[in-house]
């Protein structure tokens, strides 16, 4: 709600972007991985490091971080640790996103 400068319906939207950000990078980093693709999995994981900076979620941070720079060094090893990380942050993430979202449509707008 502070991000969104205490506008209730501002916060949801951002919300559902965070979530619908996250649900959309997650299957395009999983096919980059596999078909060694490091530069779309870098510039993903580029992309959703932003998205973490802006909403100050350091350890979504520090996981996306990895997976960048495992998929700018080409270290496939590196970034399917790093990815099956990620995706463990963005599924507790997520489930955290959709009962926010929950709440705000609870509150009056």
């Amino acid at each position: 709600l502070e991000l969104a400068c205490g506008n209730p319906s501002t916060a949801r939207e951002l919300i559902r972007l965070l979530a619908e950000t996250n649900l959309n990078l997650q299957p395009t980093m999983h096919d980059a991985l596999r078909d060694a693709r490091w530069s779309v999995l870098a510039s993903e994981a580029h992309r959703l490091l932003g998205a973490a900076r802006l909403v100050g979620w350091r350890t979504l941070c520090r996981m996306t971080a990895r997976v960048e720079a495992a998929a700018k060094a080409g270290d496939r090893y590196a970034a399917q640790i790093a990815l099956t990380n990620l995706d463990n942050v963005l599924a507790r993430l997520d489930a955290s996103l959709m009962r926010m979202l929950d709440r705000h449509k609870k509150s009056p707008t």
